[in-house]
């Protein structure tokens, strides 16, 4: 709340001189305000979670900024949640298949090393926030999957990176 009144007062002052305009550019540019959805933070927090839980702040991230691609990505949908909870059919089989295997492996969804499902939520603020991403992961890169699988549609892809155990494609 502070931030807006700072950011109003300074606009619509009858006396804003070029000092407290580039102040308050600054000040935005440092301390954006972006309402952060509350359901699209937990989706991306838990796919950060039960995707990379195990990895290094860098293979967490790689994980988020994947979803992320797949959101701005005109292949799938458009919101973190619909991302997360998407089926495909299966091209081999025919069957429903999700994205990411923890939305339909039977288990609780509901994380329980909170201590990393907080650092899963604060990587998840930070992108939803100030738009943060792996540095190591262009636009490109929809795909990737544990180094202890081999899935049919990895053959057709360029692999890109390896971060922990994760192994991520473009196409």
């Amino acid at each position: 709340m502070r931030r807006l009144v700072i950011i109003l007062l300074l606009l619509f002052s009858k006396n804003v001189i070029a000092m407290d305009w580039d102040y308050a550019m600054e000040y935005l540019k440092n301390n954006p305000i972006v309402v952060v959805d509350k359901n699209e933070k937990t989706c991306l927090a838990h796919n950060i979670y039960f995707e990379a839980r195990n990895e290094s702040y860098e293979g967490m991230l790689a994980v988020a900024t994947v979803t992320t691609n797949r959101v701005l990505s005109k292949k799938y949908p458009n919101t973190y949640c619909e991302v997360v909870w998407e089926l495909r059919t299966n091209p081999r089989t025919g069957k429903k298949v999700p994205q990411f295997s923890w939305t339909l492996d039977g288990k609780s969804d509901r994380p329980h090393e909170l201590e990393i499902y907080r650092e899963a939520e604060l990587i998840a603020e930070e992108v939803l926030r100030y738009g943060t991403r792996s540095d190591i992961i262009d636009y490109d890169v929809l795909n990737y999957h544990a180094d202890y699988v081999r899935p049919f549609w990895a053959e057709r892809m360029r692999l890109v990176a390896q971060i922990d155990t994760h192994l991520f494609y473009s196409h």
